[in-house]
């Protein structure tokens, strides 16, 4: 048996499993500041990359890994970055590691800008549709009356 560099802390801690475009619910069992066992429905298959999202008594944690190994409805996952195990772990106090409490903040912030970003382009794609169609700028009354006279022009002959 192969052994571990760190201990291990036995969890029950509920959380979300992203991998592959599809989103499980799963509960996580043990952990460590390297890897976690978690249990789902449907384990992904061995060397898939995954995120866990957790909430914790500091805030909503993600979690990302690879899946090192999978049975039954277990896996086990190695994580890309040390996990502060303060975060996770009730009634401890640690400082925020910030490749792992930053991430979803960041990601919701981004999430925030994009809607926002797409809202004011619309608006303002609306807004020049508006105008051209009623006739607010002259070179747009100008090449109507201008298709009008060609209009005219083509019903005469």
């Amino acid at each position: 048996m192969k052994q571990r560099r760190d201990n291990r802390h036995k969890v029950l801690i509920r959380a979300r499993l992203r991998g592959a475009g599809v989103v499980r619910e799963c509960c996580i069992l043990d952990l460590s500041t390297r890897g976690l066992l978690a249990t789902v429905s449907e384990v992904p298959p061995r060397g898939e990359v995954v995120e866990l999202q957790a909430d914790a008594p500091h805030g909503r944690v993600t979690l990302v890994g690879r899946v090192e190994w999978a049975k039954g409805r277990r896996f086990g996952l190695t994580l890309d970055e040390r996990l502060d195990l303060g975060l996770l772990l009730a009634g401890e106090k640690a400082p925020v590691h910030a490749a792992v409490a930053v991430a979803a903040p960041a990601r919701m912030a981004g999430r925030r800008f994009e809607f926002w970003v797409i809202a004011a382009a619309a608006l303002v794609a609306g807004l020049l549709l508006v105008r051209v169609v009623s006739g607010g700028w002259g070179w747009a009354a100008t090449a109507r009356e201008a298709m009008a006279q060609a209009n005219a022009g083509v019903s005469a002959a």
